[in-house]
């Protein structure tokens, strides 16, 4: 119901503007883990590894996809069926890898309830 729908949205922003440690798949199959949060305005995505920050716009994530979905991506990165990757402006991509598939879909479908409540 709405109420839940609700908690789960409120607790994914509050862990994400306190930061979260994901991991990003990179080129070469390695997973990399980076401290991911959210500004207070929930405008910007951030990802930091080591002293280094990489902001991306909310406005710039086009699509969330999991897996199937993720296959027909012109990506370098070898994703599975256990990886969520962002598709940004541009057609570049972003992709992290969980270690179990409800972690996948609560990432997933928060990030794409959170873009679609900041498009509205």
């Amino acid at each position: 119901n709405m109420e839940q729908l609700q908690s789960v949205i409120k607790d994914f922003i509050t862990q994400f503007l306190h930061g979260v440690w994901l991991d990003v798949l990179v080129r070469d199959g390695q997973l990399m883990p980076v401290r991911c949060f959210l500004d207070n305005e929930l405008s910007k995505f951030s990802m930091e590894i080591d002293d280094t920050v990489r902001a991306i716009p909310m406005s710039e994530i086009r699509e969330v996809r999991t897996g199937g979905d993720q296959y027909e991506l012109r990506t370098t990165t070898p994703v599975d069926d256990h990886c969520c990757t962002l598709v940004l402006a541009k057609d570049h991509t972003v992709s992290f890898r969980f270690p179990s598939l409800n972690s996948l879909e609560h990432f997933s479908l928060c990030m794409q309830l959170l873009l679609y409540a900041l498009v509205e």
